[in-house]
């Protein structure tokens, strides 16, 4: 029997390069702890969305990972597909979505809500 958990989990990652300097790391991981509180907080998508049941979808799709990826390189960004192939094995799919200044961080409170919205 199948256990009552949400088929939409959540994979966050920062991206640090190695010629930044201590300001610059601090003011990232300050970031990423921002938007971490944007998933996983009290009020954040995954306290939303924890009731999607993938038992009401079909057997074919268990498992929506959204991957997203906090200031990544270029070259990194650049290889992101937009949505990755099925893996029937674990009956799920990954999504990744990138995450920099650009469309969150200097975005308001309801920009930035809006856009993890938009992508859900």
């Amino acid at each position: 029997m199948k256990s009552e958990t949400s088929m939409i989990k959540f994979y966050a990652s920062l991206t640090q390069k190695y010629n930044e300097s201590e300001k610059e790391k601090k003011a990232k991981e300050l970031q990423f702890a921002v938007f971490r509180s944007y998933i996983w907080g009290e009020d954040g998508l995954s306290k939303l969305l924890e009731k999607i049941d993938s038992g009401k979808y079909g057997a074919d799709l268990e498992l929506i990972l959204l991957q997203y990826e906090v200031f990544p390189d270029r070259e990194a960004e650049a290889n992101l597909s937009e949505i990755e192939r099925y893996r029937p094995k674990e009956r799920s799919i990954g999504i990744p979505v990138v995450v920099n200044s650009e469309n969150f961080f200097d975005k308001n409170e309801n920009e930035r809500r809006k856009f993890l919205f938009c992508l859900c």
